[in-house]
């Protein structure tokens, strides 16, 4: 009888602490795990790709589809629109891990569209704002709280991330 006692006061304990982890977590934590790119975020990122069923260079890089890198040679006869899809979706996944581990592991609260732009943003150009921490706008906000910031100091920070055409350089204002 008294094991029975001591099986269940452990247990009893155990799930105390496990419920005080979880109320203790961050709302970017419980939420992380499961915050994906939405079907209109999706949309957004084939927008700006396009798609192209043979393989094209950009820049001295081969991609195929709606922007996937590739080789020259990988798909001789193109691929269709579906599957191109699938090779987006696939890439898109792990950009959404990506930003995922950063917004957990900065405890930055986020809304989807806010997730969403994020994610198209490191489609598109790739993940350096995040390698390069503080040295651009767009991670200090993000980091210092996004919410203090107005909605043009954040489209600032995006729109400051591009190329000078001429000379290919990436302009690193944020």
């Amino acid at each position: 009888m008294n094991m029975k006692k001591t099986i269940k006061r452990r247990l009893q304990a155990g799930l105390c602490l496990l419920l005080v982890l979880v109320l203790a977590m961050p709302p970017a934590v419980l939420a992380a795990n499961t915050f994906t790119t939405s079907e209109e975020g999706i949309a957004l990122i084939k927008d700006f790709e396009g798609y192209r069923s043979m393989a094209y260079e950009d820049n001295g890089k081969w991609y195929i589809g709606y922007g996937v890198a590739c080789g020259q040679y990988d798909y001789p006869e193109g691929i269709d629109e579906t599957f191109a899809d699938q090779m987006m979706r696939s890439v898109v996944a792990e950009k959404e891990a990506i930003v995922n581990k950063l917004i957990v592991s900065q405890n930055i609260d986020l809304n989807q569209q806010q997730f969403d732009a994020l994610v198209s943003l490191t489609y598109n150009m790739g993940d350096q704002w995040i390698k390069a921490n503080a040295g651009y706008r767009l991670y200090n906000y993000l980091t210092d709280g996004i919410s203090k910031y107005s909605e043009l100091d954040v489209i600032s920070a995006f729109g400051t991330w591009c190329h000078d055409s001429a000379s290919g350089q990436v302009v690193k204002g944020w």
